[in-house]
């Protein structure tokens, strides 16, 4: 037992330490050279997207009404509309080149992703007695708590999901996916997945308790049941 809890810690440390470094490795030493390259060389590599031109006009429009303001209560010399006008199309560059960087940074995320997802894979896939042996772990560690143990764990996870706050937790999720990709989820589309995804996981998750665990752990489907009838 002890042996199989050695081999399960050493299998949890392989599957999460070597995808996160071969994805870190391959996207720093190839990928970012590329990109880099690409970036110096081509005019229109990663051009901005509608979203980034809207939002750099408003920083310019932002930029321009902090300079009148700074020169109207003289905390700033005064320009003639020439230098206004240099001094925008400077800053402007300079918000070209930073959201360029950031689509560069974006790319690089989903490389590095991609061969991190697709190493976690081909590890999990191979049928070692390791793998074996982590599934025995947990499941002596699950089947090893109390009933009431095993309700408040699976509740916490189930309120955790799909409770009455799970709601802008999945918003927050989404944003955050997003954001490491670059992408503007649409309004319909997040509200689409927000009422769909977690549905489907409340019935799965639901199948699970009354025919899995009602078999394993009938005295923690009780439980549940009474708290959730309180």
């Amino acid at each position: 037992m002890l042996l199989d809890t050695q081999i399960a810690v050493r299998y949890v440390a392989r599957l999460i330490g070597i995808p996160l470094v071969t994805g870190f490795v391959i996207s720093r030493a190839l990928a970012d050279p590329i990109l880099n390259f690409s970036l110096r060389n081509n005019p229109d590599a990663f051009e901005l997207s509608e979203m980034q031109k809207v939002e750099g006009a408003e920083a310019v429009h932002i930029e321009e009404t902090r300079l009148r303001l700074d020169m109207a209560i003289g905390r700033a010399p005064p320009m003639t509309e020439l230098q206004m006008f240099e001094h925008l199309a400077e800053f402007a560059a300079e918000v070209q080149e930073e959201e360029r960087h950031h689509n560069e940074t974006i790319l690089i995320n989903a490389v590095s992703d991609s061969v991190s997802f697709a190493t976690f894979a081909g590890i999990l896939a191979q049928p070692t007695r390791s793998r074996e042996a982590t599934k025995n772990t947990l499941a002596r560690l699950f089947y090893g708590l109390s009933d009431i143990a095993k309700a408040v764990l699976i509740i916490l996870v189930a309120d955790t999901l799909l409770g009455y706050h799970s709601e802008e937790g999945w918003h927050g999720l989404i944003e955050l996916v997003a954001g490491h990709y670059g992408i503007e989820p649409s309004e319909e589309g997040v509200v689409i997945f927000v009422g769909v995804v977690p549905v489907i996981i409340d019935v799965l998750f639901k199948y699970w308790i009354f025919i899995g665990l009602n078999r394993i752990s009938p005295g923690a489907v009780v439980t549940i049941k009474v708290v959730d009838r309180h």
